[in-house]
């Protein structure tokens, strides 16, 4: 089980005698590395490492019992490597468990019920508080909260009395739980948080102070002009402002991506060094890359960064080459930035080389996270900003766009309850007053847009403000592959073992459906598309390496939630899909299916930002409290 390889494996046993005990032997490291003849010293190393490992993890299942899993003991071994100082540490502060196998805490929690932990514990305490503060803080977009709602939040998720919780009444001890204190506003915060956003602010303050100008100043417009002229261009005042600042300071700013295309395409041929252009979203990286023809990356991906990861224990650590010699980096749709994501961008800048521009509409939806760091910077002086407003003859017919600026200004909307439909331009709104008819009136109107596009499935999009119910994505999405991919004869497909309540269907994924990925993955194996075989990790002997436990390794990716891709193979003997995303060929279980993947022909209007399409089809379901002004917009 341990050793994989044919010819090692028989090279021990031709020089072991069969009563050997070859398990004690190799965990007390009784084997000199070259004793055994034509195997390495390196590999008698991992050999032993691996039958030590999983001899300790024995034992640490054999003290815990089955209150664990076996995939969490080889995460706690991995941390120490040692099984009595992991229950010794464990055993004192089972919450170490956090980080130490990444668990949820309410996972933890029942774990350290039965240890005998008291619901006061310190260790219990500090741990739960800033659970609570991830969750139900800083998933609300707020990185500070008041002590009173704090408090009665703890004493009721955690089970304990409010004068348990005395950090609240002391500065000091607050800080011991990871928490400041503002007593004369009656306010409270992470120190993580507070780290974080004084950074940025620190960040901000430094560069507008210390950034060199991309190109000289005084040459900037006579630059400008003959750029222009080249390319029979016009810009107005605001637009020529928007170069102004870029080439000072880096700039924080709502405008085009027609402005952004020609900013990257003016400085790439002006400054020494490329751009490198960033968006919070696959999505919205992808119409990036389209519209200014260089290639564009999401900020995880191009950070090496798990979604979610930033928003953890404050990290000063910075790396000024993370961006290379990039003169120009440029972050779109940055009214999704949270505070947290956007520090770990700036933190990587040296601003005495390379500027930061932030392109981004503070009306659209924020953040799902915490600060809303675009909004922040336009309320801020010190940053330089360029805010467009004119509107140009090809977008003042444009019904979107009128629509828009009237949600956008507050104004009463050119139709009510009472009206049938509203047209004008390019927009057209249809009252259709149950459910049931608005759920026929989407699925006809992607139909007739999918005729009109010539079966493009990327020219069209149909966006849901919910999951569930009449008119939720589910409901839709199983209509819209029954019409878009059908089921054809003999070619392979995942059935689900259980059947939707929503739907009242099995769940289906058949070649060439459009999927989405459910959650944030930095170890998803990838898949050679000639063989469908999964790419193994190949060691300098050419033959396949394998982990601290003798387990074979594979080549991996990261996939974040939102990531959208097309089922490419279904393998119904071995039981598993691949989902090409991008360029990478993805491998998915049949069992991680229902967890790690959705069809993706209707999305939430929250997934949606940043994308485009030629139709767009909006359900606006007006008594859902997910309704507002900005998800409207």
């Amino acid at each position: 089980l341990l050793v994989h390889q044919p010819t090692v494996r028989r090279r021990l046993h031709e020089h072991f005698a069969d009563d050997t005990p070859i398990l004690t032997i190799f965990s007390t490291d009784q084997v000199k590395p070259d004793s055994v003849p034509g195997i390495g010293p390196a590999t008698i190393k991992k050999i032993a490492t691996a039958i030590r490992g999983k001899l300790e993890i024995a034992v640490l299942a054999n003290h815990w019992g089955k209150a664990l899993s076996s995939m969490t003991y080889e995460k706690i071994w991995l941390a120490y490597k040692d099984a009595n100082l992991a229950m010794q540490s464990i055993d004192a502060n089972p919450y170490l468990l956090m980080s130490v196998a990444q668990l949820d805490f309410k996972k933890v929690d029942t774990f350290a019920k039965t240890r005998g932990i008291a619901a006061n514990d310190p260790h219990r305490l500090t741990a739960g508080l800033q659970y609570i503060f991830r969750t139900a803080v800083l998933t609300q977009g707020l990185t500070y909260i008041t002590i009173t709602w704090f408090r009665q939040q703890a004493a009721t998720l955690l089970a304990v009395r409010e004068a348990d919780l005395k950090m609240f009444a002391d500065p000091q001890e607050a800080l011991q739980y990871g928490f400041l204190l503002n007593e004369q506003y009656g306010l409270v915060t992470s120190c993580d948080m507070f780290a974080t956003e004084g950074s940025v602010a620190r960040i901000i303050k430094v560069a507008q102070k210390t950034a060199e100008p991309l190109m000289a100043p005084d040459e900037l417009d006579d630059a400008l002009d003959q750029f222009l002229d080249r390319f029979h261009l016009t810009i107005n005042d605001q637009q020529r402002a928007a170069f102004q600042n870029v080439n000072r300071h880096g700039s924080a700013g709502t405008g085009k991506t027609w402005l952004t295309d020609l900013l990257v395409r003016f400085f790439n041929a002006q400054a020494k060094g490329k751009s490198v252009l960033l968006a919070p979203t696959g999505r919205a990286a992808k119409v990036l890359a389209k519209y200014t023809h260089e290639p564009a990356a999401t900020i995880h991906a191009y950070l090496h960064l798990l979604p979610g990861e930033e928003t953890g224990q404050f990290d000063a650590d910075a790396d000024w080459e993370t961006f290379g010699d990039a003169r120009l980096i440029v972050v779109d749709e940055s009214s999704m930035l949270t505070t947290p994501l956007a520090y770990t961008v700036l933190k990587n800048v040296n601003f005495k080389k390379a500027h930061v521009l932030f392109v981004g509409d503070v009306f659209q939806l924020p953040p799902i996270g915490p600060g809303n760091f675009l909004k922040d910077c336009l309320d801020d002086e010190q940053v330089a900003a360029t805010t467009l407003t004119r509107v140009y003859r090809q977008d003042s017919q444009s019904g979107v766009l009128a629509l828009a600026n009237r949600i956008r200004e507050r104004l009463a909307l050119p139709f009510g309850p009472d009206d049938d439909r509203y047209v004008s331009g390019n927009v057209a709104l249809y009252n259709q007053r149950n459910a049931g008819r608005v759920f026929d009136a989407g699925v006809k109107a992607y139909q007739d847009a999918l005729v009109k596009s010539g079966q493009q499935i990327d020219a069209q999009l149909l966006i849901v403000n919910k999951n569930i119910g009449a008119t939720g994505r589910l409901r839709f999405n199983a209509e819209l592959q029954a019409l878009v991919n059908p089921a054809k004869n003999g070619e392979p497909e995942y059935i689900s073992s259980y059947v939707d309540p929503v739907t009242n269907q099995k769940h289906h994924l058949r070649l060439n459906d459009r999927v989405m990925i459910l959650k944030n993955d930095k170890h998803v194996p990838l898949v050679d598309p000639k063989t469908w075989e999964r790419r193994a990790v190949l060691g300098e002997n050419g033959l396949q390496q394998t982990d601290d436990f003798g387990t074979k390794r594979w080549r991996e990716t990261i996939v974040a939630n939102g990531d959208t891709g097309v089922v490419a193979h279904i393998d119904t003997k071995r039981h598993f899909v691949v989902v090409q995303i991008g360029q990478q060929y993805c491998y998915y279980s049949f069992g991680s299916v229902p967890r790690d993947l959705t069809l993706a022909y209707a999305i939430t209007v929250h997934k949606a930002q940043g994308g485009q399409a030629d139709t767009v089809i909006a359900i606006v379901n007006g008594a859902d409290m997910m309704l507002n002004a900005q998800s409207f917009y």
